[in-house]
């Protein structure tokens, strides 16, 4: 069955509010309102605090993200995932996303590389692996 985490880290100068709508804002509408968001408390490399917010995905959901996910990206976006597909595809057939944090809490999909961030991980089915680049551009991840 299919699974798809998205964690994020509010660090003690951000507001974990902002934090956890910026995540909540890249979920399709009709999984905002029954997903449970976890919260674990951390500490940074110099004992800074930092709350990891994380949501739990599983069976059509995980679809639902990525087709949401899709329809909100830019062409730009989605011609760089194309780019770089195999580096953002591990050994277990999960596909690793970041999305910029700031840019999710206005309501924004934009991809990322660094810093601050909305990690997605989405484990692909096996049936579909084969031919991932197909997949990922039928459900309008790639062009």
């Amino acid at each position: 069955m299919p699974q798809a985490s998205l964690e994020a880290f509010a660090h003690a100068t951000e507001d974990v509010g902002r934090v956890s709508q910026a995540l909540l804002n890249l979920l399709p509408l009709e999984l905002r309102g029954r997903v449970k968001i976890s919260y674990e408390a951390a500490r940074g490399h110099y004992d800074n605090p930092i709350t990891i917010l994380r949501v739990n995905l599983r069976g059509e959901d995980v679809e639902l993200l990525l087709k949401s996910l899709a329809k909100s990206m830019s062409d730009s976006d989605k011609l760089a995932l194309k780019a770089t597909l195999r580096l953002r595809v591990d050994e277990d057939g999960c596909l690793h996303l970041r999305f910029e944090k700031a840019a999710a809490f206005k309501g924004w999909v934009k991809l990322a590389e660094g810093g601050e961030v909305v990690k997605v991980k989405a484990s692909i089915p096996s049936s579909k692996r084969k031919d991932l680049e197909a997949y990922l551009a039928e459900i309008g991840l790639t062009k």
